[in-house]
C-alpha cells in the first residue's frame, strides 16, 4: 500500500483515505501514484459499486506536497518534477470524472490548491462543519491546476470563479454549501456515520445508471445540444440492454421495492 494512503473496501464501498494529518495530507508524488493506481483499482474491481475520497486529521488534502518541490537544484529540476507530479494529478482528476461508478468526496477539513481539485472532480461533496476550502495556487506562485479552469467556471459562473481565484479567500464549509460547491454539511460528531450511510445507499444504487448520467453531465458541458441527444439516446439503449432494466421495470409496475434502491437520501429525512 502506498505510504500516505489507507485503503479498503466495505459494504460495496472502496474508501480511499488519505492518512498523512502531519501535513495536512499534502499529496507527495508517491501518494499521487498510489492514488492514480487506486482509482484504477476501483474501477476494474467489480465488488466496489462507490467510491469514498476523505482525509485524517485536520486535513481533507493540502493539495501539493511543498516540501518536495526541489529549488535549490535549478530550474530544470523543478520543471522536471512538476511535469511528473501534474502527469498524476490529472491522471487521477480524469480518473474520477470517468470512473463509471459515484465518487463521494467526505472534506472532513481543508481542502486547499489540489485538493480543492479533488472535491470538485468527485459526483457529489459532504462537508464537515470544519471544513475549508481555498484555491491557494496563486499563494505559492502557480497558475491554477487539477481540473479547476474546467470545474470552477461549471460550478460557480465566470464572475464568481473568477473572483475566488483572483482574491483566493477561504471559504467556511457554510459558504462552500451556499456557493454549491457541496451538497450538504454535517456536525462534525455525526460527520463520519453520516458519510459511511450516503456511501453504502450510493453502493446500494443503480452503479451503470449512475455511470450513464455522470457521462452524460460530463459530456453536455462541451457538446452541441444535437450530438447531446443523440449520446443521450445511446445511454438510454444501453441502459434497457442491462440486466437490471427488466427487474426494476416489473418491480416499478408492480409498485414493488426495486433490488437495488434508486434513491438517495443525502440529508438522512427519511430516516
Amino acid at each position: 500500500m502506498t505510504s500516505g494512503i489507507d485503503f479498503e473496501t466495505r459494504d460495496g464501498v472502496g474508501w480511499i483515505r488519505f492518512d498523512r494529518p502531519e501535513k495536512l495530507n499534502a499529496q507527495s508524488v508517491e501518494m499521487l501514484s498510489g492514488l492514480t493506481d487506486l482509482i484504477y483499482r476501483c474501477e476494474s474491481d467489480r465488488a466496489i459499486r462507490a467510491v469514498v475520497i476523505t482525509g485524517t486529521g485536520r486535513g481533507f488534502s493540502g493539495g501539493f506536497d511543498l516540501g518536495e518541490i526541489p529549488l535549490d537544484e535549478g530550474e530544470e529540476a523543478v520543471h522536471r518534477h512538476f511535469r511528473r507530479a501534474s502527469l498524476y494529478w490529472h491522471s487521477t482528476i480524469s480518473g474520477i470524472i470517468r470512473l463509471r461508478k459515484p465518487v463521494l468526496a467526505a472534506v472532513n477539513g481543508a481542502a486547499v490548491g489540489g485538493g480543492l481539485g479533488l472535491v470538485l472532480a468527485a459526483d457529489l461533496a459532504v462537508a464537515s462543519e470544519h471544513a475549508t476550502f481555498t484555491p491557494a495556487w496563486f499563494s505559492i506562485g502557480i497558475s491554477i491546476d487539477t481540473g479547476s479552469s474546467c470545474s470552477l467556471p461549471a460550478y460557480l459562473g465566470w464572475r464568481r470563479a473568477t473572483e475566488w481565484i483572483y482574491t483566493n479567500r477561504t471559504l467556511s464549509a457554510a459558504e462552500a454549501l451556499e456557493w454549491r460547491l457541496v451538497n450538504r454539511v454535517v456536525a462534525a460528531p455525526r460527520f463520519d456515520g453520516e458519510v459511511a450511510r450516503i456511501a453504502v445507499e450510493l453502493a446500494d444504487g443503480p452503479t451503470h445508471l449512475f455511470a450513464l448520467a455522470k457521462q452524460l453531465f460530463h459530456r453536455g458541458r462541451t457538446e452541441s445540444p444535437e450530438t447531446q441527444y443523440e449520446f443521450e439516446r445511446e445511454g438510454v439503449i444501453a441502459s434497457v440492454t442491462s440486466p437490471e432494466f427488466a427487474d426494476r421495470l416489473r418491480r416499478f409496475r408492480d409498485k414493488e421495492r426495486p433490488s437495488r434502491s434508486t434513491s438517495l437520501d443525502l440529508d438522512g429525512s427519511s430516516r
